[in-house]
């Protein structure tokens, strides 16, 4: 089960709601990755990606960022 915890004296901000939302999401897929055939490195990654996310929102949530640093990569 879900549940809001904020740091401002029993309020949450829309960024402390975003980052516990996104660890959720982490922990979700660290917990179905090792049932996916073939699929676990994918949701370790998408779990390290809501991690580091959640993190970035958190330490600065009106900060800006490149678009162009999350295109998608061709396949090597």
């Amino acid at each position: 089960m879900f549940t809001l915890t904020g740091d401002s004296g029993g309020m949450a901000t829309h960024a402390e709601l975003a980052a516990q939302l996104l660890r959720e999401c982490a922990r979700f897929f660290r917990a179905v990755g090792p049932q996916q055939e073939g699929g676990q490195a994918d949701m370790t990654a998408f779990a390290e990606t809501c991690e580091v996310v959640a993190d970035l929102v958190i330490k600065d949530p009106a900060a800006e960022l490149s678009v162009d640093s999350f295109q998608e990569q061709p396949p090597a």
